[in-house]
Order: C-alpha cells, then structure tokens, then sequence
C-alpha cells in the first residue's frame, strides 16, 4: 500500500488533468450558479458524476485505504486535514527524476503528500470500496478543481512554460489547497496551477461509483 501511495504521489501534481477527459457535453457537475464562480464548501453535498444526482450514501473519506480524513453522513461531505499529520514515510520528493519541468524557481529538498482525489469508503469491517471523489467542475472546454498538498516545509514554484503551463505555488509547512484550471480551445491547451484561488466555477463534490 506504501509503495502504491508514493507512485501516486510522484506522479499526480503534474498528471490530475489527465484523469479526466472532456467527453461530456450533458454533465451538470457543476450545478447552478456556475457564473458565480470561484467559492467551495468543503463541508456540502456530493453528487453522482455521470449524472449531477445528489448522492445519499454514508461512509469515510480516507486517503487510499489508510488515512480517514473526514466523513460523508447521507451524502453530505464533512472533510477536516487541520489535525491529519502526513507520516514521513509517505512523503516524496517534490521534483526527481520521474518530474522535471523548466520552472524559473523551485523549492529543493522539500518533500510533499499530494491528494488529488479520495477514497470513500463503507465503514465496515470489509472496508468495502464506495467510490471516489473529486472536487471540480468539468466540461468540453473547461475543467477546474481543488486538490491538496501536504508539504514538509515552505517552498514557492514558479513556471510558465511555452504558454501552455503556468504555475505560481507559494507552498507552506502542513496542508495546502492547490487550484487547478485548464482551458481548451481550437489554438492550444492552458493548464494552471496557484495557491491563489484562480477558480472561475463553482466547484463541487462529485463521486464516481
């Protein structure tokens, strides 16, 4: 499970858009009031993905199968990382040989637990896998999100490579909400990174069973 963590994490800060694919001209997982924008309740209510129906299922929200970070009580998420500390041996090298990117300023030595999804689980004695959960809002030319880093100490990442990667991470010690947009259209793909909440939708909790 270790092992199968620190893969995970080596490799999700760079790899969350690719998780998910602009295929979806009908979904409503972002809701009303999307020209709003930009705000997020942690502690709210989870819809199913496919279809934007609000979800009634109780369980845990774990990171993998190890760490219960919060709860969902008849589909309504209560998530609290204040008080979650990130053993060392679940830490990672933010950059190694796996991640190199032409960043202009990057922290070094610094080791971060990157979460860009969860886990819910039935709390049973099976530990019977529900679904997993994001924070985003998605469709056919715009995909944004939430996700969080625990990181080992301060740091600041900067890039802006060829237009089409801009990050702009002011990182502190503990818990940190990463902002995450991309744009598509027909000249080029824009994926943006930021400690700033760059959010232009309202995003929500989704799950996917």
């Amino acid at each position: 499970m270790r092992n199968n963590i620190s893969k995970l994490v080596l490799v999700a800060i760079f790899g969350f858009a690719l998780t998910f694919a602009f295929s979806c001209s009908s979904c409503t997982c972002g809701g009303e009031g999307d020209e709003q924008g930009g705000s997020f309740n942690e502690n709210s209510q989870i819809y199913v993905r496919k279809n934007g129906v609000a979800y009634k299922g109780s369980g845990d929200i774990k990171i993998g199968n190890t760490i219960k970070v919060g709860s969902v009580t008849k589909g309504i998420a209560k998530l609290d990382l204040s008080k979650i500390t990130i053993p060392d041996e679940y830490l990672s090298d933010l950059f190694n040989d796996d991640i190199q990117l032409p960043c202009d300023d990057y922290p070094t030595g610094i080791k971060v637990f990157i979460v860009d999804y969860f886990r819910l689980y039935y709390s049973n004695s099976d530990d019977e896998l529900l679904g997993i959960l994001r924070i985003e809002y998605f469709d056919e030319q715009i995909m944004e999100g939430i996700f969080y880093l625990y990181s080992s100490k301060d740091g600041k990442m900067t890039c802006n490579y060829r237009e089409s990667l801009k990050i702009n991470a002011d990182i502190e010690k503990g818990w940190n909400n990463i902002y995450f947009r991309k744009t598509r259209n027909l000249a080029r793909n824009l994926e943006e990174w930021s400690t700033d909440n760059i959010l232009t939708k309202e995003v929500r909790w989704t799950i996917e069973p």
